[in-house]
């Protein structure tokens, strides 16, 4: 029996530390029609806006945000207090957010940028988990997994989508940068035959618990992959925000062993397919 013979999961979130496997997972679920989404998309298209960091190193290899200094700008401050980009920041936390609130969101985002400025070796990936877990998580636990899960509906209906723009219509001109509403479902609903989804970047409890309660159309719920590296690459990144495989006790479904040669990864793939049902 083959794998295109059996009902796979219709939605895979990845979990595991940096240089754990989840790049070449996703690979390999590319080839099963998987559509991969990121966690992160949204706070790097933010934090691309505010200190003008290229795409090509915020999307690009987990070495190159490890190594690529970054310059805080006096810009940064400028952008969070314009009048277009403010509506954008605090629209991430909810359509209809409190005008205290959201001058609340926006003064901690002044101090988020005021201490990366005076931090030590700055780099994309120390800007990412600064903005993404202390800035945007403190704020608000969901921020990145609301919009994410609610963007993951429109790619399972057949929209296109690209990580440094967003989810684009159907038949629609990418230079037309069409960009869902994140606070509602699409208005039809499997137009497309539903095609399978992967989020590439879990590392937090409560963005894998609610991957494995989504329920698909055509029967069963998310499945919750944990990618081992544990004894092959010693941890060298202490921030909450690289997970540890106790967070997702009761929360993973499967667990693939990275420990071993890269040649092992397609069959534990092909396994989990299969039997993680």
């Amino acid at each position: 029996m083959t794998i295109a013979s059996v009902r796979t999961p219709a939605l895979i979130g990845l979990a595991g530390r940096k240089g754990g496997g989840k790049s070449t997972v996703e690979e390999l679920l590319a080839a099963h029609d998987y559509r991969p989404i990121a966690y992160g998309d949204v706070l790097k298209r933010l934090v691309r806006s505010l200190f003008d960091i290229r795409s090509d190193v915020l999307w690009g290899s987990s070495e190159t945000r490890d190594r690529t200094p970054v310059t805080v700008y006096r810009t940064a401050h400028l952008r969070a207090d314009s009048v277009a980009f403010r509506g954008k920041i605090i629209g991430l936390f909810g359509a209809d957010v409190p005008a205290e609130t959201g001058d609340a969101i926006i003064d901690s985002l002044h101090r988020m940028i005021d201490t990366l400025d005076t931090m030590p070796d700055l780099t994309a990936r120390k800007v990412l988990q600064q903005i993404g877990t202390e800035w945007g998580r403190a704020n608000d636990p969901e921020v990145w997994v609301r919009h994410t899960l609610t963007l993951a509906d429109y790619l399972a209906n057949g929209f296109d989508y690209d990580p440094t723009i967003g989810a684009i219509e159907p038949g629609k001109d990418r230079s037309e940068r069409f960009i869902v509403d994140p606070f509602r479902t699409p208005n039809v609903m499997h137009v497309h035959p539903f095609r399978p989804v992967v989020v590439t970047d879990v590392r937090f409890a409560n963005e894998g618990r609610p991957i494995r309660e989504k329920q698909a159309p055509q029967g069963g719920f998310g499945k919750v992959w944990w990618l081992d590296i544990e004894t092959r690459v010693p941890r060298n990144d202490s921030h909450s925000s690289e997970p540890r495989p106790e967070t997702f006790t009761g929360i993973a479904s499967w667990f693939i062993d990275n420990n071993g040669p890269l040649e092992n990864l397609p069959a534990q793939v092909q396994r989990a397919l299969r039997f993680d049902r």
